[in-house]
């Protein structure tokens, strides 16, 4: 990449960006300086420009064109009769028929140097491209080896084009040299301009062919997970919370339009917090009535640091003013990634609660968390909370990567525990005993439950999973509705201390024979309703047995109990 303008692209939007300008704005390298003044104008420098705009490659390309055209106010070609091979013949030119198949390409390939074949042959150009080659009526006296110090519009050069327009609604044309990368800038010869050949012969082309190389309308550009801000240029989204936009690079913009930067020797921003590196604080930017409880988590500062580790995430070391040092990670797009406090006893409500990205939360002495913890945040992989004693509601709700749970001390969660995971697998809860409503719901991979100090069961309890074949919940005292609705793979349930269980629990369970309960007192209406498995079942005398329920079915035979007589059948 000789070029300077791609050398500046490629050392502040990385390499693949720039071969992908090289790509599509040969005619563009032509005007020294005009590609950078249009790229840096119009999107910020983020590592991941190239991958998040290749989807939209050609989108992108008209784009960048259509600002080139409008700066440069290129001309209208010029309009003519002849067809093109006629002007071609008149330039001294052959034009050899449109390339339909791969062999057609192929039989080109003769007049290359060795290490000078386009890249057309490699294959696949045809997929993207239409493609004519114009040879020179004179090109067998034409001979490389009187070429010594090649220059694009030599004789040589530009005795063997290849002329391609890429395919879609807008046809962005290339006009490839004979030299192709041993001059400069191969892929615009004559400037990508077939006028440059001779006048008329855009003209002919579009007429001929029917190419449609107007791409004036291609005046907007979006790239999913980027805004464009009131200046024209485009940022990439951190997160956007009450009217701001947290950018990277430390940008947020703010809904009046007004763009703020922080200079990156001094700030980080992350999410939507601010760490200020001089200062030894953190300052929330969103707006007041927000309580997440991020900043009451660390304490008061100390000091702090910032390094980049091997994987260019940022390793933020917050030494605080007691207790051990605090290791926050952000990744390479400004969010939290990890977060380790061994100091913290106590989380507040709404930690972190729009955080997408969290995969290590790591707070070993932390004995409750409130309400709404990492609510959104789907990617968590390890939870290190073994002294947690009581979680509050919606904890880790939508997460989708999270294989085992294992919280020796938890003694109680509320609604909504990490409810619509699909990927947990294992579970290890010996010391809970009041649950509430929806925990664990919408789970495809559980198949033993073992709850041994369980007491209270909220509502939709393991609500719509379906894998569970062992549920043990021996000291379970009451169960509210809903209790695993849609299972049909139960095979063992333990409930035998239950004395109150809701409706329609364990509704279409068409897999367990056999129930024990000896010490109920109520059963809600549908109780294992629409299953018709239940062969024995115990139940303590004058229990008081809710409407449709498998209990009434014929083929179920029911054993009834006293509580200090042995069973008794009737």
């Amino acid at each position: 990449m000789d070029n300077p303008d791609l050398k500046y692209i490629k050392k502040h939007y990385g390499e693949h960006f720039a071969k992908l300008c090289r790509e599509c704005f040969p005619s563009i390298l032509e005007y020294p300086g005009m590609l950078v003044d249009i790229i840096s104008s119009k999107f910020d420098e983020v590592s991941t420009l190239y991958r998040d705009i290749l989807p939209n490659k050609e989108a992108f390309r008209n784009y960048i064109i259509n600002v080139f055209n409008s700066r440069v106010k290129q001309k209208q070609g010029i309009k003519t009769d002849k067809t093109p091979q006629e002007l071609l013949d008149d330039a001294g030119y052959i034009l050899c028929p449109e390339c339909k198949t791969e062999q057609d390409i192929q039989s080109y390939f003769k007049y290359y140097a060795y290490g000078e074949e386009l890249c057309t042959f490699l294959g696949g150009r045809l997929n993207s491209c239409r493609v004519w080659f114009a040879i020179k009526k004179d090109v067998e006296k034409i001979k490389r080896e009187n070429f010594s110090n090649p220059q694009r519009q030599d004789e040589y050069g530009t005795s063997v084009i290849s002329i391609q327009f890429t395919r879609g609604k807008s046809c962005v044309l290339s006009i490839k040299n004979r030299y192709n990368h041993k001059v400069a800038n191969p892929d615009a010869t004559f400037g990508n301009n077939l006028d440059n050949i001779i006048p008329g012969l855009t003209d002919a082309f579009k007429k001929e062919f029917n190419l449609n190389v107007d791409i004036s309308s291609n005046k907007d550009f979006f790239i999913d997970g980027y805004v464009t801000a009131s200046n024209g240029k485009t940022y990439k989204k951190i997160l956007e919370l009450d009217g701001k936009i947290f950018c990277e690079n430390n940008y947020v913009i703010y809904d009046n339009g007004e763009i703020e930067n922080f200079d990156k020797a001094q700030y980080l921003l992350v999410e939507n917090y601010l760490f200020d590196f001089s200062k030894k604080t953190i300052l929330k930017m969103d707006v007041p009535r927000s309580n997440d409880s991020f900043l009451n988590s660390i304490g008061t500062i100390k000091d702090m640091k910032v390094t980049v580790d091997k994987d260019k995430r940022k390793v933020i070391t917050i030494t605080p003013k007691d207790g051990e040092n605090i290791t926050i990670v952000a990744d390479r797009e400004n969010h939290f990634v990890e977060y380790h406090n061994s100091n913290v006893k106590e989380i507040g409500n709404e930690f972190l609660m729009h955080n997408n990205r969290m995969e290590v939360f790591d707070v070993p002495n932390v004995e409750k968390i409130g309400n709404f913890c990492l609510y959104k945040n789907v990617l968590l992989k390890t939870l290190c909370a073994k002294n947690v004693k009581h979680i509050g509601s919606q904890f880790l709700e939508f997460n989708e990567s999270l294989t085992e749970i294992d919280l020796p001390e938890l003694n109680m969660v509320e609604n909504d525990f990490i409810a619509f995971n699909k990927s947990i697998s294992q579970v290890n809860l010996p010391k809970l005993q009041y649950i509430g409503s929806r925990f664990l719901k919408d789970n495809d991979s559980l198949k033993v439950v073992f709850l041994p100090s369980a007491k209270l069961i909220g509502y939709n309890f393991l609500f719509n999973n379906k894998t569970i074949k062992e549920l043990y919940l021996p000291n379970a005292e009451i169960i509210m509705s809903s209790c695993l609705c849609y299972n049909n793979s139960l095979e063992k349930l333990n409930i035998a201390n239950v004395k109150e269980i809701g409706d329609y629990c364990f509704e279409q369970n068409q897999t367990l024979t056999s129930l024990y309960m000896p010490y109920i007192e109520k059963i809600g209406s549908c109780f294992f309703s629409n299953s018709n498995s239940l062969r024995n079942v115990t139940i303590k005398r004058n229990a008081c047995l809710g409407s449709r329920t498998s209990l009434n079915e014929p083929n179920c035979a029911i054993t009834y109990v006293d509580s200090q007589k042995g069973p008794s059948k009737e």
